[in-house]
């Protein structure tokens, strides 16, 4: 039922469905709808708790089949001791972490002996299994140990964040699945929306519950654009890729040139993001198509990648002048990675253009990272960017392609294996973090330090920086080091004997932890030894963290929008002559016929800040009303997001005609919707009286997102807030018939 729902027919991968099911962690089953009762975590005041701790529960407990022979559905029970409020996990669940289907009946901790004899079932001699190495549902398992936090040494940790960036991350996807034309929040109008009041909304008081405070909606003004601002039509957006595509099949076999111009453009936009400071509100940078080209830790980039005569610069300048150069480079960088990763990693959904230009950027150069370690890593992605430890690790992936020249950096070589892998995205970068014992390179050298293999590097070295390999090593502590002595005679090169020196892991439950358990996570590292082939855990954090550093502090960006009928100002309406590189075979020219997008009903209305403001202080002050009861609250927090995952869960990738997914329309008469109609969505229910007082001019589907966000950034006490990844433009369905028959059974995996 999961891969059913989530993989085939929401398209989205298996991590992606681990970190949605994570909504577990809030709300509770009720037997008088779902026949299922209880909660998924410890106790009613974690059931109301926005966190990773439903991961956790996984291992905590030892599970045991419940209601086997009885009437009610059968699901799982912690076998120690309930309390008022039983703990359960459906099938979908459990099977999450373990193969259940191949081990039913089954304990989940046979180490937790007596644990697993109750309910009249003797199952301590029955471990469930786990899943095969190498299989797909692997990355099920991968993922919830990665979420939960299990430390080597027993406990777990207390960092969110890797489940809180996979479930944006997937939140997102889910939420905007076949829909086009969605837009960040725009700047609140002047004079209100129609259907809406001027006034601030008076907010339904549920029954019984106190007077309810009303939220304020005094306007936040936001940024314009400057005049002749243009954004990226998709048109163009397909126009730039087919350039880009054009000049990469141009170098014919020669790899060491492609890899220097397709790891160019990715570094170009990372040299412009990567001075973003999020303490810094007078001069914040970030991605603004500025670059000081004379500070030498840009050097390669006014030589090979944005000069005159280089292909990217007349690209732009011969077709896409008139948008940004920072959309541009984005763009181009988003080309890059779709074809070196063979249409795998595609970004173009995600994109978004609209930033302006700066005009200056003194002091860029001095913000980049060093090549020092992870001090530096931290100093520039968690710090300055304010990006996760796995956002950090996800983007340093990108030296996946590309290579190191030394008469810029002073580092010289590729970070994979051979010359074809260093043109191609994927997931090998992490695997050469175990394939290799990496030592110490150029110590009493003038070039800089770094690591290289101590086996044979053949004509292209093989090399990391310290700000790789302090990824997943404690280099630091250990320095000079061998990452792997069990290759004892590769550690000892050099003139270096480093056989017994292993570089240090990170300590249990240290923040650099998170750094290591991401590279193996990315790196999909078997238990019995040897590499998965299954590159979405590193192509999903990917496209988030790429997405977060290059939207960092920029508001109003938008979606591809649809290709104008007159070309924009300062493009032909001929299609674009691609420059020609020098020595290079005729290119060919991509073609630019505009592909039609749908549009909006009349009357249509998007959602302002000021709205989407109003809709979480309502929800705000609605869940405070329920004081200490935690039951109630649970209900109401968890309904919400429930009500918004039923709405998405009928979405068919593979049914162009009634594709459904986030449109508002809900089979309320199906029994899996039940609950719904009764406590979230009915005419006395607190939710749908706040949409009818205040919001009916905007679409359900779109009111339904923002309560569920401010349920999320409620829950868990601000720590993720997903305001900044709001989109609208939904529009409601008429009729679903059919819905709920999409949606997932209880059934398991």
């Amino acid at each position: 039922a999961v891969e059913g729902v989530f993989v085939d027919r929401l398209g989205l991968t298996r991590t992606d469905a681990v970190a949605l099911l994570g909504a577990h962690t809030i709300g509770r089953g009720n037997e008088d709808f779902s026949g299922h009762h209880g909660i998924w975590v410890d106790t009613e005041a974690q059931s109301v708790v926005w966190n990773k701790r439903y991961y956790e529960e996984f291992f905590r407990r030892a599970w045991i089949p419940r209601n086997q022979n009885d009437s009610a559905p059968q699901d799982w029970t912690w076998g120690g001791r309930n309390g008022d409020s039983p703990r359960f996990f459906l099938n979908t669940d459990l099977c999450l972490a373990f193969d259940i289907e191949a081990t039913f009946p089954c304990c989940s901790d046979t180490t937790q002996r007596t644990n697993c004899d109750r309910n009249g079932q003797v199952l301590r001699n029955t471990q469930c299994a786990s899943y095969p190495a190498g299989s797909p549902r692997e990355e099920f398992a991968n993922a919830v140990e990665l979420f939960a936090g299990r430390r080597a040494g027993g406990g777990f940790s207390n960092d969110n964040t890797p489940f809180f960036s996979a479930f944006a991350s997937a939140w997102g996807k889910a939420t905007t699945n076949g829909l086009r034309d969605l837009v960040p929040l725009v700047s609140s109008p002047t004079s209100s929306p129609t259907g809406s009041s001027s006034d601030p909304p008076t907010l339904p008081q549920p029954s019984g519950s106190p007077t309810l405070p009303q939220p304020s909606l005094s306007p936040t003004p936001k940024p314009t654009k400057s005049p002749g601002f243009a954004f990226v039509t998709e048109q163009e957006y397909d126009a730039i890729d087919a350039d880009i595509a054009a000049i990469s099949a141009a170098f014919g076999n020669n790899n060491i040139l492609r890899a220097h111009f397709l790891g160019g453009i990715v570094r170009l936009v990372a040299h412009d993001f990567m001075d973003f400071d999020i303490t810094n509100e007078a001069i914040p940078m970030g991605s603004d198509g500025c670059i000081d080209m004379e500070h030498p830790d840009n050097s390669g980039l006014p030589q090979d990648i944005w000069c005159d005569t280089c292909p990217l610069t007349q690209v732009y300048n011969n077709n896409f002048s008139h948008i940004s150069k920072a959309d541009f480079w984005i763009a181009a960088a988003n080309a890059v990675i779709r074809i070196a990763s063979n249409d795998e990693l595609n970004l173009k959904n995600d994109y978004v253009s609209g930033r302006v230009d700066a005009e200056s950027c003194v002091g860029q150069g001095a913000r980049l990272p060093a090549a020092s370690g992870c001090d530096a890593v931290e100093g520039v992605f968690v710090d300055r960017l304010g990006l996760t430890r796995t956002d950090a690790v996800a983007l340093l992936g990108a030296h996946t392609i590309g290579r190191g020249n030394e008469d810029f950096s002073g580092h010289h070589g590729i970070w994979v294996d051979t010359e074809a892998q260093s043109v191609v995205w994927n997931k090998r970068y992490y695997e050469e973090f175990f394939r290799r014992a990496w030592i110490p390179r150029n110590q009493n050298d003038s070039a800089p330090q770094d690591w290289t293999w101590g086996g044979r590097n053949g004509d292209s070295p093989r090399f990391f920086l310290n700000t790789d390999l302090c990824l997943a090593f404690d280099i630091e502590a250990t320095f000079p080091c061998c990452s792997d002595t069990t290759q004892r005679t590769n550690c000892d090169r050099n003139g270096q004997v480093l056989r017994n020196t292993q570089c240090a892991s990170y300590p249990a439950g240290s923040p650099r932890e998170e750094f290591a358990n991401a590279v193996e996570l990315f790196a999909g590292r078997r238990a019995g030894g040897g590499f998965s082939n299954d590159n979405t855990p590193f192509f999903s954090a990917f496209a988030s963290a790429w997405g977060k550093a290059t939207t960092n502090g920029l508001r109003d960006l938008v979606p591809l929008v649809s290709s104008p009928t007159s070309s924009p100002t300062g493009s032909s309406s001929d299609p674009p002559t691609l420059p020609q590189p020098s020595g290079s075979p005729t290119l060919p020219q991509p073609s630019l016929s505009p592909t039609p997008k749908p549009t909006k009903s009349p009357g249509f209305a998007f959602v302002t800040e000021q709205e989407y403001d109003a809709i979480d202080a309502d929800i705000a002050a609605i869940s405070a009303a329920f004081g200490n009861n935690n039951i109630l609250r649970a209900h109401f927090l968890g309904g919400i997001v429930r009500l918004v995952a039923h709405d998405f869960m009928d979405f068919d990738i593979t049914n162009e005609a009634i594709p459904m997914g986030s449109d508002g329309c809900i089979d309320m008469e199906h029994p899996d919707n039940s609950g719904l109609p009764q406590d979230i969505w009915c005419d006395t229910c607190p939710l749908t009286q706040v949409y009818n007082n205040n919001f009916s001019h905007i679409s359900k589907a779109d009111f339904w997102i923002a309560a569920a966000n401010a349920v999320i950034r409620i829950a868990s006490n601000d720590e993720l807030n997903l305001k900044n990844d709001y989109v609208s433009g939904r529009v409601d369905a008429e009729s679903c018939v059919g819905q709920g028959a999409r949606l997932p059974a209880a059934s398991g995996c």
